[in-house]
């Protein structure tokens, strides 16, 4: 089988809203529906988990979303950890997978992933183990010390920019995840899953996909996905 586990319980600082940012209206819709809606309409996905917030609230209201608009691929809505990496734990003990199965892991606050995106990326995983979708940086990207002076530089041609989902076998998850507890590293700041299967040895292959996949953190970038939305004709 194939699941998507969805990632939704952050509580939005940035977006200065005070409450949780993927129930943010965009053209009619939370948020969240975006999400919800690509990965439970494409056929190369079978069943889905939501993180949600782990506050009762936040509990009631995503499972009110999916009760009122039909996502019947939705397996369950789970409460949220105290880290991101905890949440998608608390995702995969909800699945309870077997070692052959994979799994789609992805930012709720990214709304405009696509069927289309989601079967390339499950192909490109097929063939090559695992994927992650990206972009390439349109920005300079320069390493800096301790008191912010430039210490260093990077091709562009050698850089991309990790968004999700990431599409990877259950085994591989489970295994890379093991790994990175007992190395230390599960949370280290900027390590998301498809780092940690790449640390455990799994070949990861980066989908370039268009600039729209972007993630939602402040209320500019809701400003902007009310724009997006449009050309997604909702």
């Amino acid at each position: 089988m194939n699941f998507a586990i969805i990632t939704a319980g952050g509580i939005g600082k940035r977006a200065g809203l005070g409450f949780n940012k993927v129930f943010a209206l965009v053209r009619g819709k939370p948020l969240i529906w975006y999400s919800l809606k690509a990965f439970c309409s494409a056929s190369c996905i079978d069943e889905v988990v939501v993180i949600a917030g782990s506050c009762r609230e936040d509990l009631s209201l995503m499972e009110s979303i999916v009760d009122f608009f039909g996502f019947y691929k939705v397996k369950t809505v789970v409460k949220g950890g105290a880290t991101r990496m905890a949440s998608i734990q608390n995702g995969l003990n909800a699945i309870k997978g077997d070692d052959n199965d994979w799994v789609f892991i992805h930012d709720g606050s990214r709304p405009f992933i696509t069927g289309d995106t989601l079967h390339a990326l499950y192909s490109e995983a097929l063939s090559m183990g695992a994927a992650v979708c990206g972009c390439e940086s349109v920005d300079t990207i320069v390493n800096v010390d301790n008191n912010n002076f430039i210490s260093g530089s990077m091709e562009r041609g050698t850089i991309a920019l990790i968004q999700t989902p990431v599409c990877a076998r259950y085994a591989d998850i489970i295994k890379a995840r093991s790994k990175a507890i007992e190395d230390g590293y599960i949370n280290k700041d900027g390590y998301e899953d498809s780092t940690l299967l790449y640390l455990s040895g799994v070949s990861v292959k980066v989908l370039p996909i268009a600039s729209y996949n972007i993630k939602i953190t402040t209320q500019i970038d809701l400003k902007a996905a009310d724009i997006i939305a449009g050309d997604f004709n909702v």
